[in-house]
């Protein structure tokens, strides 16, 4: 899977060196920038997000992922996970100001990757971490682009643009010739082996990868 985000990410690249700058745009410049993707070996499946502030939060947290484990281990069966993801959609803004850019994932016929994500949502929410609304609004997604991701590059060495000095939680890119041409890409299929806590925003130094604190082999 690291060589079909890198693919992507110079195929990205690659449509806004030769795409037309939109009237009164002089520069692509966040479109442009290798940081606003995701990294090789960052790519993963995002279930939920939880504020765990606390020690007493963390040792909850795993302490209910290690319970869910053999509902988990029941609703997968003695088959490989697998998460096809396929086609590219937008997380917030619009097309042409976006913030996140996703793939979309692909489930098998059993639908096993959504019972899976059920079963954690629902522990997670009886340990007391989640919200009611994180169950009901499950939106599997690999996030491949994000404004956020921002933080930290100098963009200003690029060229000028509307939002030049704003944070990055402020920034948008223009998502529309990504959509136009890639809008079916096809980043391929992945076994999924463990399922994760991991800080958000952390650097594993070892890979690059985020810094898993608790897990499961699956």
């Amino acid at each position: 899977m690291p060589q079909s985000v890198a693919k992507f990410r110079t195929a990205a690249l690659d449509v806004y060196r030769n795409a037309p700058l939109p009237t009164g745009r002089p520069a692509w410049v966040h479109e442009l920038s290798p940081n606003l993707y995701m990294s090789d070996h960052r790519l993963h499946l995002t279930i939920a997000v939880m504020n765990l502030l606390s020690d007493e939060e963390l040792t909850r947290a795993f302490g209910a992922l290690d319970k869910a484990r053999p509902a988990i281990f029941e609703a997968i069966g003695d088959q490989p996970l697998v998460a096809g993801l396929r086609g590219l959609r937008i997380m917030r803004g619009s097309h042409d100001q976006c913030k996140v850019l996703y793939a979309d994932v692909e489930d098998d016929a059993q639908g096993r990757l959504r019972a899976v994500s059920k079963i954690l949502l629902t522990t997670f929410f009886a340990a007391g971490l989640l919200r009611n609304g994180d169950i009901s609004k499950l939106k599997l997604h690999a996030t491949l682009a994000n404004v956020a991701f921002l933080r930290g590059t100098d963009l200003k060495a690029a060229g000028a643009h509307s939002d030049m000095g704003k944070s990055p939680r402020d920034q948008v890119f223009d998502a529309q010739p990504l959509l136009q041409q890639m809008g079916n890409w096809d980043l391929g299929q992945a076994e999924i082996h463990r399922i994760q806590i991991a800080r958000m925003g952390s650097v594993d130094p070892a890979d690059g990868s985020y810094v898993s604190v608790h897990e499961i082999e699956v």
